[in-house]
């Protein structure tokens, strides 16, 4: 006797292939989720095996430097390579909509993004005014001016003071 056997992976996943524990019967075709099984003589286990999806995720920067795309796997946290830079503003994190009223993501996000194999989601930059704060930025200082100068940079790259020196 053949019975018909349907495999339904897990949302997230696909279908890889049928196993038997013992070898007992033989199948229509193991790669297919629906195909058809004849047993053998004695107990056998049938296994359906499946895997985790993989998606590409791209980041748009919104006018920032570029960040490279990732591949993702269903179920896996993602880490982007690096968090974007734009003169004038602090990186406030990724979002799934342009205008930031989608999901907000981690830079470290461990979630799932799509369930669908094969897909690329893309992932929008988010940003806010600089407000130069030192305990939350870098400052670079450097002489100027023959040592006339004292000059110190937000690491935003869009303020920066002066000081003139004076020898006494």
């Amino acid at each position: 006797m053949t019975y018909n056997i349907v495999a339904t992976p897990n949302t997230g996943f696909s279908f890889n292939e049928w196993q038997n524990s013992t070898s007992r019967g033989s199948f229509g075709d193991v790669t297919q989720a629906t195909t058809t099984f004849t047993p053998g003589i004695g107990d056998t286990t049938l296994t359906a095996t499946a895997t985790a999806n993989i998606y590409t995720v791209t980041f748009n920067s919104d006018g920032g430097s570029a960040v490279a795309a990732i591949t993702a796997k269903y179920e896996a946290s993602l880490t982007a390579t690096a968090n974007p830079t734009k003169t004038g503003y602090t990186f406030a994190g990724w979002n799934t909509l342009a205008n930031g009223e989608g999901q907000v993501i981690a830079i470290d996000f461990n979630g799932n993004l799509t369930t669908t194999a094969g897909t690329t989601v893309t992932l929008y930059a988010q940003w806010s005014d600089c407000d130069h704060d030192p305990s939350t930025h870098t400052y670079t200082y450097s002489v100027i001016n023959d040592g006339k100068t004292l000059k110190r940079t937000c690491s935003c790259g869009s303020y920066s003071e002066t000081v003139k020196l004076s020898a006494e």
